[in-house]
């Protein structure tokens, strides 16, 4: 009778640990094995080890997270200087070769307020990869922020920013 009992008590604490760890499989690390309190015992110390090793699977998944945020956002700031600051550079030299040929005074005016433009824009450049950089790793502070300053862009400069995922 007491070896009936003791194996039921043994089988349903590993049908517990097997439920467990079969919902950890599909991704959710949230819940945890019961421990027993009562004693020590093998199966309370593996389930306190497993415990154990689902957080850090937690934090290390969360840890996996921020860093392709951040990876994401300074693909971002790259491609954004790369690209966009490089052209306003290459936009102000010609207006300042511009400015340096025989014009009439009414163009000169025109490229005089094209290459504040111009400097306005990279200052803009500037300002969005600082706040880039500043942004918190969380997905979706980091969406809503992007979001942002697209809605920025759209009320300074009249600039429609588009994003493919």
């Amino acid at each position: 009778m007491c070896g009936i009992a003791a194996n039921r008590f043994v089988t349903g604490r590993l049908a517990r640990m097997n439920t467990i760890t079969a919902i950890w499989s599909t991704g959710d690390l949230a819940p945890r094995i019961p421990l027993n309190r009562v004693g020590y015992d093998v199966l309370t110390e593996h389930s306190r080890i497993l415990n154990g090793l689902a957080d850090e699977m937690n934090s290390l998944v969360a840890l996996r997270q921020r860093s392709a945020v951040v990876g994401e956002r300074n693909r971002v700031a790259r491609e954004v200087h790369d690209t966009v600051k490089q052209k306003l550079f290459a936009l102000k030299l010609q207006l300042s070769s511009l400015k340096k040929l025989d014009c009439p005074a009414e163009a000169i005016t025109h490229i005089d307020e094209s290459l504040g433009i111009t400097r306005e824009a990279q200052q803009d450049i500037v300002n969005i990869l600082t706040q880039l950089a500043r942004m918190p790793a969380n997905e979706k502070d980091f969406s809503s922020r992007l979001v942002a300053l697209r809605d920025q862009m759209k009320r300074r400069h009249g600039i429609t920013v588009i994003w493919k995922r």
